[in-house]
């Protein structure tokens, strides 16, 4: 028995004050050399609303019900018996930073999930969005280097093939590099008891740390061990946010 991987993600954009466009979309996962192409994430959702549980809920019906039979199903094609596993990534917005204050915030935040047949560990977090709200380099991941011959300097990026982006990335690596990061996040104002001078100034308290931190340090290294085969790249929402914007222009342009 075969297996067809399926990710789904979705994403929202404003397109003025008062029209906003909400988009769902399914991509194969199998087929890695098109899942940065925004034309190969298919949509199969597309609504003018708010991004709230009711409106969501209403808005992908239709869908659930076809992602559940999916997930409970085997398919004949060719005379191979398929079955399908269904994932999860799409993009957390502003409202996590209100949960993360207050978990009953929001009444949805009780309600249970919309696709509550895709496994709890096929959730996927996007790493775009993660570096997006936290900082576009991780400084303790990175390594420095003269380039031979000039006076110029290099550096490893975060969101290249030698971090996220690389599936032979070792996962207790990154999880001890991140925790070093975080204590340095965290790390207390030292002053010299003799002189009253300032050692070490402190950056930021435990109160400034987000739910997308969290993830960064806690969950991130056990998404990479789990799905190595795929490498959390292929769980970037890239595509989709350039699918949702080439949407916008088109519907202005038209507008």
């Amino acid at each position: 028995m075969s297996t067809i991987h399926l990710k789904i993600s979705g994403d929202g954009r404003n397109m003025g004050q008062k029209v906003k466009h909400v988009m769902i979309t399914i991509a194969l996962l199998d087929d890695s050399t098109k899942l940065f192409e925004s034309n190969y994430h298919y949509t199969t959702v597309l609504f003018s609303e708010t991004k709230n549980y009711s409106t969501l809920k209403i808005a992908t019906s239709s869908l659930i019900e076809e992602l559940q039979e999916l997930s409970n199903i085997e398919m004949i094609i060719n005379n191979t018996c398929w079955k399908f596993e269904l994932f999860f990534s799409s993009d957390w917005n502003k409202s996590m930073n209100i949960l993360n204050e207050n978990p009953t915030a929001y009444s949805g935040h009780k309600l249970p999930p919309l696709f509550n047949m895709i496994l709890l560990e096929n959730h996927i977090p996007d790493k775009l969005h993660i570096m997006l709200r936290i900082t576009d380099r991780l400084w303790e991941l990175f390594e420095f280097w003269k380039i031979c011959d000039t006076n110029n300097w290099d550096y490893t990026f975060l969101m290249g093939d030698d971090k996220f982006h690389e599936k032979k990335t070792d996962p207790q690596y990154f999880h001890s590099k991140a925790k070093v990061w975080y204590e340095l996040f965290l790390k207390k104002t030292e002053v010299d008891s003799e002189t009253n001078v300032i050692l070490v100034q402190e950056f930021y308290c435990s109160s400034d740390v987000t739910p997308y931190i969290h993830v960064l340090i806690s969950h991130v290294w056990e998404f990479m061990l789990k799905h190595q085969r795929w490498g959390l790249n292929a769980f970037s929402c890239s595509a989709v946010e350039k699918k949702i914007m080439t949407m916008s222009v088109i519907f202005l342009k038209n507008s």
